[in-house]
């Protein structure tokens, strides 16, 4: 069987603050766990903690050529715009293929942030219209679209 996951064993110094350091890297929790309690059960001055890693992230949207997108839906002027940016930043795995709402719909017109794979700025619109809609629609959220914004240039807009 192929291994999909690593496990990183990541060390902070107490003295220092937000220093972080890699360790070790195993192929199983336990081994990880192991290192730990064999090597440091007695630690005062550091913490370790163990960290999941897909191993080789992302492989199938590499091989497939596909770009990273930010997309954002924000209300102005009585209409939605919308702005598409391939970034060049690091990835939010865990806000992939999410709809991200910002704010209270029963207030205000919110906010949308939503990150996906895509072949082109025209498919990541299309995935980030999917989640969107239905989430208006549901919420009775009725202002038109302005044309996107389309940013490829992996520097966002500014």
């Amino acid at each position: 069987m192929k291994a999909t996951k690593i496990y990183a064993v990541m060390t902070n110094d107490k003295s220092i603050a937000y220093v972080t350091n890699l360790e070790a890297v195993f192929s199983t929790y336990e081994k990880a766990e192991n290192h730990i309690n064999q090597l440091f059960p007695n630690t005062v001055n550091t913490t370790r903690e163990i960290c999941e890693f897909d191993l080789d992230p992302y492989e199938n949207q590499i091989l497939n050529k596909l770009n990273y997108y930010f997309l954002a839906a924000y209300c102005k002027d009585d209409f939605y715009q919308i702005q598409v940016d391939k970034t060049s930043d690091h990835i939010f795995s865990q806000n992939m293929n999410y709809l991200d709402v910002d704010g209270d719909p029963t207030e205000q017109e919110p906010d949308f942030t939503y990150y996906c794979f895509a072949a082109s700025a025209e498919e990541a619109l299309t995935k980030f219209k999917a989640e969107l809609l239905p989430y208006m629609k549901a919420h009775n959220i009725n202002l038109p679209f302005a044309e996107p914004q389309i940013n490829l240039n992996g520097k966002g807009f500014y």
